[in-house]
C-alpha cells in the first residue's frame, strides 16, 4: 500500500473518530441542559445513559440525603428481571426445566393450579392473581395456592407478582440458600454490583433518600417498606450498579450465549397501552424507529424506576426516582422516551428555563384574586413551582406529559369544576347531588371492605362473590357518573 494511500485512511480514521466526540460532546451536553431542566419541574433521582461500555451521563438531581455516590434507590418490580434471569441460570446448571410443573416443588398444590409450568409463571401466563394480600414468611405459598385463578392457566399475559413470588421460592429451594443470597452471589458478585442490596438489609436505610411528595412533605423509606418480597421486589440499587448488571449480561458473565438468547425472545404477545410482547422478566417494543427495546419498569409509593436498553444502539437508559406526583409518579417513561429521541438526534421539547436562568422572571410568577376575599399565589420554593392558597397545604405544579396522566387529572379537574359551579352558583341541588354520589361511593367502599371480611367467616362463597360483583359495577358506574 503506498504511503498516500495510508495517509488518506488515517485522514478519514481521524475525521470519523473526531466526528463522533463531536456527537458525544452534543448529546452529552444537550442531555446535561434536559436534565438539569427536570430538576425544575420537580424531578428527584438518578439518570444514567450509556452508549456499550462507556456512560455518557450519570446524574443524580435534586434532594439527596447522602452522598450521590452511595445513594440507593428501591428498584420494586425490576428485580423480576434478576428473578427470570437467576430461574434461567440454574436450568443452565441442570437444576431445573422451564416444562417443570410447580406441583414439582410445592406440597398440596391445589388441582386446579398443578398444571402451572416455570415457563407460564416467568411470562405473566400462569393465571394467578397480580396480588395476594396478608402474607407472611410462612404462609405465603399457602395463601397463593388457596386464592381463585384469575383466568385459565395458559390463556392469557396477566401480570402477577404472585407468580413471580413462587419463582422466588422455587429459587430458594432448588439453591438450597435464600433468594437474596443467590442474588448478591450470582448476580451481583460478578456484574461488580457493589452498592446493590435489599430492602431487608435496613443498614442500607440511610442512603435511601426520603420520597418528596406534592405538597413538598418528605417521607423516609422505612414508612413505606413493605416487610415481605422474594422473587418480585425487594433489591436496592443505583443507576451505575443496573448499567454494571446488565453489561456483565450482555457479555455473558452471568448466562451463556443460548440462555441469554432465550432471555432476550419475546414469548408472548400482549394486550397492553405502552408494550408490545413479554418474554421472561422483560418487557418488548418496537418504536416509532423501528428499534427493539428491552425493558421493565418499578413502582412502589414514592418510588419509581425505569430500565430500557436499545437493541439495535446498544444504549441503555435508566430513570430512578424518589419523586411521587398525584400517584403518577414523575413520567419515567416519558423522560425515557425524551433521552431515546435525543440519541436518534429527533427533536424533543426542552422548557426554556435552564439552571442559568432567573426562575422569579416567569410571567406568570404573582398573586391571583379569585374574589373580594380570597386569592391564590404561585411562587417557586426550592427550584420548585408551587401554587398556594391561604389556609391550606401549598401543592408542587406538574408538567402533564402522557395521556395516562392528562386523563387522570383531567377526571379530577372535571370532578372539582362541578363543586366550584354548584358553590359559585348557589346551585345547592347539584351540590347536594354531588355529595350523595360521594357519600354512597364510600359507602359501597365500605362494603366491599366489610364483605372481604365476610369472605374470612363463610362458606357461601357464591354469594359473596355475587354482592363482590355487584359491589364493584356499582363503584365502577358511580366513578363514571362523578367523572363525566
Amino acid at each position: 500500500m503506498s504511503i498516500k494511500k495510508i495517509k488518506t485512511l488515517l485522514l478519514i480514521s481521524l475525521l470519523f473518530y473526531s466526528c463522533n466526540i463531536q456527537k458525544k460532546k452534543s448529546l452529552t451536553k444537550i442531555l446535561n441542559q434536559y436534565t438539569n431542566n427536570l430538576g425544575h419541574f420537580g424531578f428527584q433521582g438518578n439518570i444514567l445513559v450509556a452508549n456499550e461500555d462507556k456512560v455518557t451521563i450519570n446524574k443524580f438531581i435534586g434532594y439527596h440525603n447522602s452522598e450521590p455516590k452511595t445513594q440507593l434507590y428501591p428498584i420494586a418490580s425490576i428485580t423480576k428481571s434478576f428473578t427470570a434471569v437467576s430461574i434461567l441460570l440454574l436450568k443452565q446448571q441442570g437444576k431445573l426445566q422451564l416444562s417443570d410443573t410447580i406441583n414439582n416443588y410445592f406440597n398440596d398444590v391445589p388441582i386446579d393450579k398443578s398444571s402451572i409450568t416455570i415457563r407460564q409463571l416467568l411470562t405473566h401466563t400462569s393465571g394467578l392473581q397480580r396480588d395476594v394480600r396478608n402474607l407472611t414468611n410462612e404462609n405465603f405459598t399457602e395463601e397463593i395456592f388457596k386464592s381463585p385463578l384469575k383466568y385459565k392457566i395458559g390463556e392469557k399475559f396477566s401480570y402477577s407478582n404472585a407468580g413471580y413470588m413462587l419463582l422466588g421460592k422455587i429459587i430458594e429451594i432448588v439453591s438450597g440458600i435464600s433468594f437474596k443470597d443467590f442474588i448478591k452471589e450470582y448476580i451481583f458478585k460478578p456484574s461488580k454490583m457493589n452498592h446493590s442490596f435489599f430492602e431487608k438489609d435496613t443498614i442500607h436505610w440511610k442512603n435511601i433518600p426520603e420520597t418528596q411528595n406534592e405538597y413538598g412533605n418528605f417521607k423516609v423509606f422505612n414508612k413505606n417498606y413493605t416487610p415481605f418480597g422474594i422473587g418480585n421486589t425487594g433489591i436496592v440499587s443505583n443507576a451505575e450498579d443496573l448499567n454494571k448488571w446488565f453489561r456483565a449480561l450482555l457479555k455473558e458473565k452471568v448466562l451463556n450465549k443460548q440462555n441469554l438468547n432465550e432471555l432476550f425472545t419475546p414469548h408472548i404477545k400482549i394486550d397492553h397501552p405502552i408494550q408490545d410482547s413479554y418474554g421472561y422478566g422483560f418487557y418488548f417494543k418496537t418504536n416509532s424507529l423501528g428499534d427493539t427495546l428491552i425493558s421493565h419498569g418499578g413502582d412502589i409509593f414514592g418510588y419509581h424506576s425505569e430500565f430500557t436498553y436499545n437493541k439495535k444502539n446498544n444504549n441503555t437508559t435508566i430513570v430512578l426516582t424518589n419523586t411521587e406526583r398525584y400517584n403518577v409518579g414523575i413520567h419515567k417513561r416519558s423522560i425515557t422516551e425524551d433521552i431515546h429521541k435525543m440519541i436518534e438526534n429527533q427533536p424533543v421539547e426542552i422548557s426554556k428555563i435552564s439552571i442559568n436562568d432567573n426562575i422569579n422572571t416567569i410571567e406568570f410568577l404573582g398573586k391571583y384574586r379569585l374574589d373580594s376575599i380570597n386569592e391564590i399565589e404561585i411562587y417557586t420554593k426550592q427550584n420548585r413551582l408551587m401554587l398556594g392558597v391561604k389556609g391550606q397545604k401549598a401543592i408542587n405544579l406538574f408538567k402533564v406529559k402522557t395521556e395516562e396522566q392528562f386523563k387522570y387529572v383531567s377526571n379530577k379537574n372535571s370532578l372539582t369544576n362541578k363543586i366550584i359551579n354548584a358553590i359559585n352558583k348557589r346551585d345547592t341541588l347539584a351540590l347536594n347531588n354531588i355529595c350523595i354520589l360521594v357519600i354512597i361511593h364510600f359507602l359501597l367502599t365500605i362494603g366491599l371492605m366489610s364483605l372481604l371480611i365476610m369472605k374470612k367467616i363463610t362458606a357461601h362463597s357464591r354469594n359473596f362473590l355475587f354482592w363482590a360483583q355487584l359491589l364493584i359495577l356499582g363503584k365502577r358506574s358511580l366513578l363514571k357518573h362523578l367523572l363525566i
